[in-house]
């Protein structure tokens, strides 16, 4: 005579429900795993735009030190055109702005999003791509005899510009 014994294990019913569960909960978890990976995309693409803006001011900054702008008696003061900020900088110290590379200029241009910045006559150069809008304005401040720069920087065009005020730089 036969045994019937009981086999330990699942039926295909109960397998089918495990799968249905676990494919379930994966879908779960694999949701916020791609909004995240949205947001660190974003994230990057900011910081990578904060960095070129740090990268362009240094320049400016190191460019303005240079022409004698912040010291108690500037060499040279700096002005804006029609939004296009100019100076003069005496780079080899033989006491003249003659040279060409020593009148400076950044201009923003708008068709192409670029800051482009020009040494004496030569081609403009590109400082910073990608830009909604930049302006350059000279305020003057009491007490401060060069006057101060203001540089606003709009990133997006639906975003507020964010605003730098440079009165008397210093190392």
């Amino acid at each position: 005579m036969k045994q019937n014994r009981l086999i330990a294990g699942m039926s295909l019913l109960e397998v089918m429900f495990a799968m249905t569960i676990g494919i379930f909960l994966l879908w779960m978890f694999q949701q916020p795993a791609g909004i995240l990976h949205e947001i660190m995309v974003d994230q990057t693409q900011q910081s990578s735009r904060n960095m070129e803006i740090d990268r362009m001011m240094m320049v400016l900054k190191a460019e303005l030190l240079q022409a004698g702008y912040g010291m108690e008696h500037p060499a040279s003061g700096f002005s804006v055109v029609s939004g296009v900020l100019v100076f003069e900088a005496d780079f080899n110290e033989d006491g003249d702005f003659q040279d060409t590379r020593e009148h400076l200029e950044y201009r923003f241009d708008t068709e192409q999003q670029k800051l482009l910045r020009r040494a004496g006559s030569g081609n403009f150069q590109t400082i910073l791509e990608n830009v909604a809008e930049i302006t350059f304005e000279k305020i003057q401040v009491e007490g401060n005899v060069p006057g101060c720069l203001l540089i606003q920087i709009r990133i997006y065009p639906e975003e507020s510009p964010e605003k730098f005020e440079w009165c008397g730089l210093w190392l």
